[in-house]
């Protein structure tokens, strides 16, 4: 396997914490807001799919404003230093806190999400042959969060 540019681990990385980050509080939103929050399972149901509904709603504004007034590198460290906060929100276990948090998250996921792929691109000459092998092995990144989630959400929510 030939290595990949400067910067493509860490991005590696990034994305796969932040898909660890993001499955893990969407397999525990429901059972946090009922018992956490005070939801019932009809408000929590309805919660989650409000959020999941909105998390990947929000990347089209966030895109723009990447591409067009921030540049990816900027937005990709605002997007996560909100979902950051918004975690850290989500944490206090009150109703309006988890509110702003779950708002925090969605507006940080609009600017994160398409900017390092984004980034990602620019790491390669046109001509590159190790493009596709990058988004492939991001990809596998991203995967290997969303198991690793799945596995740690099962065993706390017991």
């Amino acid at each position: 396997m030939t290595p990949q540019p400067k910067g493509f681990y860490l991005l590696f990385l990034v994305e796969l914490c932040e898909r660890y980050g993001f499955y893990t509080a969407v397999f525990l939103l429901v059972p946090y807001a009922v018992s956490r929050i005070g939801f019932s399972e009809v408000e929590a149901s309805l919660l989650y799919g409000t959020y999941t509904a909105l998390i990947y709603s929000t990347t089209f504004a966030g895109g723009i404003i990447a591409d067009r007034l921030l540049g990816f590198r900027t937005a990709t460290l605002i997007g996560l230093a909100i979902m950051a906060g918004g975690s850290l929100l989500l944490a206090t276990g009150l109703k309006v806190a988890a509110f702003v948090g779950l708002a925090a998250l969605l507006v940080g996921n609009g600017y994160y999400k398409p900017s390092v792929s984004s980034l990602l691109g620019l790491l390669y000459e046109k001509d590159d042959s190790r493009r596709d092998s990058g988004y492939t092995l991001l990809y596998m990144g991203i995967n290997i969060g969303a198991g690793g989630a799945a596995l740690c959400a099962g065993l706390l929510s017991r």
